[in-house]
This record gives C-alpha cells, sequence and structure tokens, in this order.
C-alpha cells in the first residue's frame, strides 16, 4: 500500500492519524516506519481503546441451525441481550442453582428460552432450536479496521471524537515504540505512553456513563 498525502491538523481520519504518528515517532521522512506498521500501531491502538472502553455497543444476527446449540459471535465480544422474534432469552450462567451443561446438551430441541456465554466468541443456547430463524444479539463489539483514507471505513467512529485522536496516537506511538526497543529511551516511553493511555480510557468510560 503506498501512502497518500498527509492529513492536516487533527484530522480524524487514517491519513491524519498516520500523519500525526508520524510526527510523534520522528518518522516524517517515512523511512523509519512503513506503512504498513504506520497502519498495524493505529488499527491496534483503535481496537484496543474501543474493547477496553465498551464505548461500541452494536447488534449481530445470528442464524439459528436446527439441532445446533453453540454459535461463534462475529463482531460482538460481550454479548448483553439475545432476541428472537421478539422475546428476550433468559441469560444463565454455571454459578446458577440448577443449571447443568450436560443436560442442556441432551434435552430436546425446541424454541430457544436461555443462553450462556462459552469461551471465546461461542454463546450456547438451550433448548437448541428445532426450527431455523434468526436471533439478534446485542453487545459490546470491535470495530472494523481502518483500511482506507476516505470515506467511513477510514474514520475510527467507535470512539467519541473528542478523546479518539489523544487516545490512538498515545497507544499506537506505545506500539511503534515498542517495536524499536534497541534506541535509546523507547522502552520507557512506551510505558509512560500506555499509562496515558490508559488515562484517556478512563475518561473515556465516564463520558460514556455521563460522569
Amino acid at each position: 500500500m503506498s501512502e497518500t498525502t498527509n492529513g492536516l491538523g487533527l484530522t480524524l481520519t487514517l491519513a491524519g492519524l498516520r500523519s500525526m504518528l508520524r510526527m510523534r515517532l520522528n518518522c516524517v521522512d517515512l523511512g523509519s516506519y512503513s506503512v504498513d506498521e504506520m497502519d498495524y500501531c493505529i488499527n491496534l491502538a483503535y481496537r484496543e481503546t474501543v474493547v477496553k472502553t465498551k464505548c461500541h455497543k452494536i447488534s449481530e444476527s445470528l442464524t439459528l441451525v436446527i439441532n445446533q446449540a453453540d454459535y461463534v459471535l462475529s463482531t460482538v465480544f460481550e454479548p448483553t441481550e439475545i432476541n428472537l422474534s421478539g422475546v428476550i432469552l433468559n441469560r444463565r450462567n454455571m454459578e446458577e442453582m440448577g443449571i447443568s451443561l450436560s443436560a442442556w446438551s441432551s434435552a430436546a430441541a425446541g424454541t430457544p428460552t436461555d443462553w450462556m456465554q462459552m469461551s471465546g466468541a461461542t454463546i450456547k443456547l438451550y433448548p437448541k432450536p428445532s426450527a431455523v430463524g434468526t436471533a439478534i444479539v446485542y453487545g459490546y463489539g470491535f470495530p472494523s479496521a481502518l483500511i482506507t483514507d476516505t470515506g467511513v471505513s477510514g474514520v475510527p467512529s467507535a470512539i467519541p471524537p473528542a478523546f479518539a485522536v489523544s487516545a490512538i496516537l498515545d497507544r499506537a506511538e506505545a506500539e511503534g515504540r515498542k517495536m524499536r526497543l534497541s534506541l535509546a529511551n523507547n522502552a520507557a516511553l512506551a510505558e509512560k505512553l500506555m499509562s496515558q493511555w490508559n488515562g484517556w480510557c478512563e475518561q473515556i468510560i465516564n463520558a460514556i456513563k455521563g460522569k
């Protein structure tokens, strides 16, 4: 991927973030970091900020398969609610009295009434569906990568814009510094930047909560 014209000012686009990050990394001649390295740092920062602050609430459709209890979510990393034909399914966990995964697995198929988050992105429905259908899963999601310099996919819209530039740049610069730990002071700078990034994340969380 070739680099386009650098963004100007505090432009909240991939091009703008790349330009600002190069200035912070003293790479304005484009010689110390490749485009791929820059975009990796920016996208990692974007994703980690969204996941840490849970500032991106989304929904995704889940196609139910007859006699299939387990489903893997694609963009929701922490589901909070599942709606099936206008009915909110009950969320369960292993600590509840009477909950048994073996009983769930051996139960006859029917209309799902309950769900549980399993490992990773997997959720389990109970009972397993006896008919095809579509459920809507609501929860906290991670964003798509910033892959272009223009348009929606080039803007980190999942983060409140007042915090996006500082939060992304601190985390991205920390990652860039960690890529070059043989250079003097980079290890210490990376640690300081991570601390600053955590502070921005706290501000985003408080802003979302209305504090």
